[in-house]
């Protein structure tokens, strides 16, 4: 299940541990936009102000976005409170196409527009929680559901990924099936 995340580029150093998180969980990042080249500085303005370098990079950055997020499963959209700050909007319109395209999608932070109260998203205080969702609903393959059945095992349902240690919680990846779960 691949990710998108969106959000304001001055977040992207959080964002990027986000990413580092996913990757080794086994969801991968398709958000080029992360890596740190997507950024348009006054440096590449031409000398009476006009950008015409600067328009053929963002053209560029919005292609390579536009196909990032469609290849993409899930959008994680993060989200400012509402009216605090002045920025370019992109994420906005991400978070519309992820909607248009049918993905799966969190908001995670404030609603910040009337978009982030339909139905069809889930709004997270934090990425924290956001993860533990997309883990514990995240399809596993059958064989690994079937083992851990036949040796009397079943997933943690906070968020384990079946073996190992729940990145969240902290507890052993499977329990007892007859277990009483906390």
């Amino acid at each position: 299940m691949k990710v998108y995340l969106a959000s304001r580029y001055s977040r992207r150093l959080e964002l990027c541990r986000y990413r580092d998180r996913l990757d080794a969980l086994g969801f991968p990042v398709t958000s080029r936009w992360l890596n740190g080249d997507h950024q348009v500085t006054d440096a590449q303005l031409d000398d009476d102000g006009t950008e015409p370098l600067s328009t053929e990079l963002r053209r560029r950055f919005a292609l390579e976005d536009w196909e990032d997020l469609r290849e993409s499963d899930v959008v994680m959209a993060f989200t400012e409170p509402p009216r605090t700050s002045a920025s370019r909007g992109g994420r906005h319109v991400e978070l519309g196409a992820a909607l248009a395209w049918g993905k799966r999608v969190y908001v995670v932070g404030p609603r910040e527009n009337v978009f982030c109260c339909l139905p069809n998203l889930d709004v997270c205080s934090s990425f924290e929680e956001a993860l533990g969702d997309l883990i514990a609903t995240r399809d596993w393959p059958a064989e690994i559901e079937a083992d851990l059945e036949l040796h009397g095992l079943k997933r943690c349902p906070r968020a384990c990924h079946g073996f190992g240690r729940c990145p969240l919680c902290g507890d052993t990846g499977t329990v007892p099936i007859d277990s009483e779960l906390r």
